[in-house]
């Protein structure tokens, strides 16, 4: 208070050097007042408190009104008109006997930088619990606001302000809703740098699905190659049995219905290699039997 009612004397030329300022609030300032050692006094104090009351009752003291209200709170923004109807004091007694225009600083509630983001939403439902009731000077629930302030208004405050508490600490318990914004502030940036990865993973599946499948093209060509050069008929059956190996080994092979074909058609593969194979057998086994010799 001593600050505020400092820089208003200082506009109108009252400082040390011209006036004798004393530091002095409350019920000594009021004393002062009727002691006559002070001359006006500055109260920030509710028009309810006893301490107000008081002075009304008093005859010798008067009020005084802020006829340029408006220029005051155009120079300084943390200043707000406030409008004291006639008679709003004590009906039978009118008091005040005229509308009174008042200044009223704002009441800035600021927290340190490190607060928790967690707790700026307690302490604005405390701040509205306490000054969100109708009153001479505001209506329900104008206050807290986000005017008049001398500081920048915390992140949480402005989202608070724009859409209400967050929608877990509605329906949840503190500790629970608190824990579920944690896990989604660690998690969030997890799951956008998942998204690109997320991308790969349908040409990874096919790959390894594929991979499944091809890798047994590589013994077919070895196999087919083998007994397209071999010469006699131990080599042919080797690269059967070879074959039939693979043939069994391929039956257990499991892959999605959507790479059905590509097993079916090495199945086609291995099945014809075998045919070519089991010809070249039987050309071989039938050149290795000498006729019998014409009877006499």
């Amino acid at each position: 208070m001593n600050a505020i009612a400092t820089k208003l004397l200082a506009a109108n030329g009252v400082n040390a050097k011209t006036a004798t300022l004393l530091p002095l609030g409350g019920e000594k300032a009021v004393e002062a007042l009727r002691d006559k050692r002070a001359e006006a006094a500055f109260f920030v104090v509710s028009p309810q408190s006893s301490l107000i009351r008081n002075l009304f009752s008093r005859k010798e003291f008067n009020l005084l009104s802020f006829e340029r209200g408006e220029a005051y709170q155009r120079a300084n923004r943390f200043l707000s008109i406030l409008k004291l109807p006639e008679g709003v004091m004590d009906f039978e007694k009118n008091i005040p006997d005229r509308d009174v225009f008042l200044l009223a600083p704002a009441a800035n509630l600021v927290v340190r930088q490190d607060l928790h983001p967690a707790l700026v939403d307690l302490l604005i439902g405390a701040a509205m619990e306490v000054h969100g009731a109708p009153g001479l000077f505001q209506d329900l629930n104008e206050f807290p606001s986000q005017k008049y302030l001398d500081f920048p208004l915390h992140k949480e405050a402005q989202r608070f302000f724009r859409s209400g508490t967050a929608f877990l600490k509605k329906y949840l318990p503190f500790w629970a809703a608190v824990f579920i914004e944690r896990i989604k502030v660690l998690f969030l940036p997890l799951f956008t740098l998942l998204i690109p990865l997320m991308r790969l993973f349908p040409p990874g599946l096919r790959w390894r699905m594929r991979s499944r499948i091809y890798r047994w093209y590589r013994n077919l060509e070895e196999i087919d190659l083998q007994g397209k050069e071999s010469t006699s008929l131990e080599e042919i059956r080797s690269c059967i049995l070879d074959l039939e190996k693979i043939e069994r080994e391929v039956r257990h092979v499991s892959v999605p219905l959507s790479y059905a074909g590509e097993l079916y058609t090495l199945r086609i593969h291995i099945a014809h290699i075998q045919e070519s194979l089991k010809k070249a057998e039987a050309v071989l086994s039938g050149e290795g039997k000498q006729k019998a010799p014409p009877a006499i």
